[in-house]
């Protein structure tokens, strides 16, 4: 088993803070621990990385990266809560990972970031305003399908999984009606297709045109706001 320990301080009888990494293939495990006055080491972060069947070993300038960011991130011996296998039990992965995707699909246009090659210095200037009809979602209609493929499409650049059920969770609507919205879509080549019975997809440049016409970017702020 490859391992190894990223110094945070100079001496390591003396430090006080922790961060070792231990090689159990396919996944490296990184440990922060910290040496409390009477309690001894208290784990306190853990990450998982998948690093593969023939991982590379930690290199001069990673460990010396992650030393600073343990030693800034590690907290107080008065605030530690240790880590423990009941724990990390009840960690929601699924919702962690439902959390992630939502805050990318939230965030993949800021800074003028291309997003697969969208134009990100379009010219239209969206309204402010939205009224009720279009702070809701009643039906897999031209506008309301091309929000849904977007939303969907953004989703499943994270992950194809249950990315039909996180849209539907998304904008408060069935599951059915993101299956309809999407063959809608689809059917208009507003949506591209990753072939029969496999989710995926991206808007088309039809469907960008489609989207931004019909208010999508502030209605697609809206209900993501409310997720």
């Amino acid at each position: 088993m490859k391992s190894g320990i990223v110094m945070t301080q100079p001496s390591l009888h003396k430090a006080m803070e922790f961060l070792t990494w231990h090689d159990e293939a396919p996944f490296r495990y990184w440990i922060g621990s910290k040496r409390g006055k009477q309690e001894g080491l208290s784990a306190i972060s853990l990450e998982i990385q998948y690093v593969g069947s023939n991982p590379k070993p930690v290199s001069e300038t990673e460990g010396k990266l992650r030393a600073r960011v343990a030693s800034i991130s590690m907290p107080s011996s008065s605030n530690l809560h240790p880590l423990n296998s009941t724990i990390v039990r009840q960690i929601p992965w699924g919702d962690l990972i439902k959390a992630h995707s939502t805050i990318l699909a939230e965030n993949l246009r800021v800074n003028n970031l291309k997003v697969r090659n969208i134009d990100s210095a379009r010219k239209e200037k969206p309204s402010v305003f939205l009224g009720d009809r279009e702070k809701t979602i009643i039906g897999a209609n031209g506008a309301d399908a091309v929000l849904i493929a977007k939303i969907y499409a953004d989703l499943c650049v994270v992950s194809n999984s249950r990315a039909v059920q996180r849209t539907a969770e998304i904008l408060n609507v069935e599951p059915s009606l993101v299956t309809t919205a999407l063959r809608i879509a689809r059917r208009n080549k507003w949506l591209t297709s990753s072939g029969a019975g496999k989710s995926g997809g991206e808007l088309t440049s039809h469907g960008e045109v489609m989207f931004h016409s019909d208010n999508g970017v502030q209605r697609e702020k809206y209900f993501l706001s409310k997720a």
